[in-house]
């Protein structure tokens, strides 16, 4: 014999039924005038590299880097020696700024950002046409110590 259904039951079942009709009706619905994210859809998001650092220069903010990992199809922006080193640039200044012996091997993040003014100024204001797009520095591994 079949139990019976309480209110409280009967209620939630009821309130699913009409949450689930609903969801159905709006997805359904126009979706004009709605605010729908950019990218984060595969391909469309930002352009990240995952480097390590081969060679660097403090004093201009720059490394020269080996592409571990990336988020980019095809060629990495700027890069060379058949696609596996780039160069990476430090705007903010709290990344590249220790000798090069003390960065040479570390790991990091870069992502492609469009040159503005504080990166020509800092970066590129010897070249005759800066690049539009840079590697700037976004994340910076500490030193691997060995513990005793």
């Amino acid at each position: 014999m079949a139990q019976p259904i309480s209110n409280a039951d009967a209620m939630e079942e009821i309130r699913k039924t009409v949450r689930e009709s609903q969801r159905g009706i709006r997805s359904t619905g126009s979706h004009q005038g709605r605010w729908h994210k950019k990218g984060g859809g595969g391909g469309t998001g930002a352009k990240i590299i995952d480097f390590q650092i081969i060679s660097s220069d403090p004093s201009i903010r720059e490394a020269l880097v080996q592409i571990e990992q990336r988020t980019v199809e095809g060629t990495v922006y700027g890069s060379t020696l058949g696609d596996t080193v780039v160069y990476v640039y430090d705007t903010k200044g709290c990344f590249l700024n220790e000798p090069n012996v003390d960065l040479t091997g570390r790991f990091g993040t870069a992502g492609l950002y469009l040159v503005d003014d504080a990166a020509i100024a800092l970066h590129f204001a010897d070249d005759y046409t800066p690049p539009k797009w840079y590697w700037n520095v976004i994340n910076l591994c500490c030193p691997q110590t060995v513990c005793a």
